[in-house]
């Protein structure tokens, strides 16, 4: 729990001690064993504290690639057969500038939070098999590759203020693939948005 204001900020520390190491890491993550729990039986929160990753003349390595703030439920990026339910919070968050996204979650299905600015990153949020999430007051702005969210069933996001900005590779703002019962409500969206199921398989419930 930061102490300040959410606009003070933690550089990310610099890139030096990862030079031609290409791969892709965290800044700040919670990992779990990947097993599935019957109940929400551990709560990580993380609150009111912003993260710049624009370290000016720090250069990133070839190949490398930094996400800010992560939720993974296991640390294999091969391995897609685990998943958890355990709870993690977000409060208060500004999370910007990252090579990365500025938060991803892959496969942790109960994340939770509100009042959070995702800012000038890769992509803003870059979510994978989110299931149940509940997000609120999300600011989603001037990220290069938008924001992504694949298999992410009943995903609900509340207040949502998404644009482009000047530095884009033409992604969408928002792309949701295989997305079933994802739910937008209210706020504001400008630019392109992508939704797109899998026409395949009528009985995926994809859109």
């Amino acid at each position: 729990e930061g102490s300040g204001a959410i606009a003070s900020t933690t550089p990310l520390v610099a890139y030096s001690s990862l030079e031609g190491a290409a791969g892709t890491d965290y800044l700040i993550s919670m990992l779990t064993d990947g097993t599935s729990e019957a109940g929400i039986t551990q709560q990580q929160a993380f609150r009111n504290f912003a993260v710049d990753g624009q370290t000016g003349d720090a250069s990133i390595p070839s190949g490398h690639v930094r996400h800010g703030l992560a939720f993974i439920a296991d640390d294999d990026p091969l391995d897609d057969s685990r998943s958890t339910d355990r709870m993690a919070t977000m409060n208060d968050l500004h999370v910007m500038n990252m090579p990365g996204a500025s938060i991803y979650v892959y496969r942790n299905g109960q994340v939770r939070g509100s009042n959070i600015k995702c800012t000038g990153s890769k992509w803003g949020i870059y979510a994978s098999g989110v299931k149940d999430g509940k997000l609120s007051q999300v600011g989603l702005g001037k990220n290069e590759s938008g924001n992504y969210f694949v298999d992410c069933a009943s995903l609900k996001i509340k207040d949502i203020d998404a644009w482009t900005g000047p530095i884009s590779d033409g992604s969408p703002v928002i792309s949701l693939i295989s997305c079933a019962k994802m739910q937008i409500e209210g706020g504001e969206i400008e630019g392109m948005v992508l939704v797109q199921g899998d026409n395949a398989d009528n009985s995926s419930k994809s859109y």
